[in-house]
């Protein structure tokens, strides 16, 4: 938990390091919330109610996978995947603490933290985004601050 106050007390700092382990278990606490307020928004809104969340629940429970997703979507053009109010609000609650964060872990690796551009193109940067996470930080000090201590 110390990790995830750690992002959000410094939502705004651009500066200095962020290791491996503070990224990843941010990006896995922002999926959990993330999840957990598409089901809300399902519920309680009826325009949101089979959302993306609701569609690949039931496609992974037919167990069909990805051809029953992609089939499923031809069959019911009415519903589109999307996000609900909530969460919305909490994406863009927790839009600058991730490119904070994301800019800090590319400080690590000693990169420069304009590299975050490439994220915002469609596939691409998703993956260099996923690239970004997996490498080792440096175990010394570098041009960008000291270790992370947490």
């Amino acid at each position: 938990m110390k990790y995830i106050i750690h992002v959000f007390k410094n939502y705004c700092t651009f500066k200095g390091r962020a290791g491996k382990k503070e990224f990843w278990l941010f990006i896995l606490f922002n999926a959990i919330i993330l999840s957990l307020l598409i089901f809300v928004d399902s519920k309680i809104f009826s325009d949101v109610k089979s959302g993306m969340f609701g569609i690949v629940v039931e496609s992974l429970g037919s167990g069909f996978g990805l051809p029953y997703l992609l089939h499923w979507y031809e069959m019911h053009p009415e519903v589109t995947p999307g996000y609900g109010p909530l969460a919305i609000i909490y994406v863009l609650g927790t839009l600058l603490p991730n490119i904070a964060l994301t800019v800090r872990r590319l400080h690590d690796i000693e990169l420069s933290g304009w590299l975050i551009l490439p994220t915002i193109i469609p596939v691409i940067g998703w993956i260099w985004w996923f690239v970004i996470g997996l490498f080792k930080g440096n175990t010394t000090e570098n041009n960008y601050g000291d270790v992370p201590t947490l």
